[in-house]
């Protein structure tokens, strides 16, 4: 795919801006239905819960993940994955109904 010009240095302008004074950050571009999102390099949502379970002393092997949309395959850190119903053809792929 072809990113117009315009689109990388709108990006880099607004990274620039929201990572001042933070030193030198490592990011990535993550398009999911349509919304094109910058996060830091390892930000997602399974690397979250994988925190957030591990601070509350719980198993990600007694954990559903539920998602529906492109950026929650990291969701597969889960025993068990759901794809919504409305969910896209990536995540229903992950998880089969």
């Amino acid at each position: 795919m072809r990113i117009p010009i315009q689109v990388i240095e709108t990006v880099r302008r607004v990274w620039d801006e929201e990572s001042a004074g933070q030193g030198d950050l490592e990011g990535r571009l993550v398009r999911s239905r349509g919304e094109l999102m910058i996060l830091p390099a390892g930000v997602t949502k399974g690397a979250g819960l994988l925190k957030a379970l591990g601070d509350r002393g719980l198993s990600q092997y007694n954990t559903i993940g539920v998602g529906g949309a492109d950026n929650d395959h990291s969701l597969d850190v889960c025993e068990i994955g759901v794809a919504v119903c409305g969910g896209t053809g990536r995540a229903r792929r992950i998880w089969p109904g």
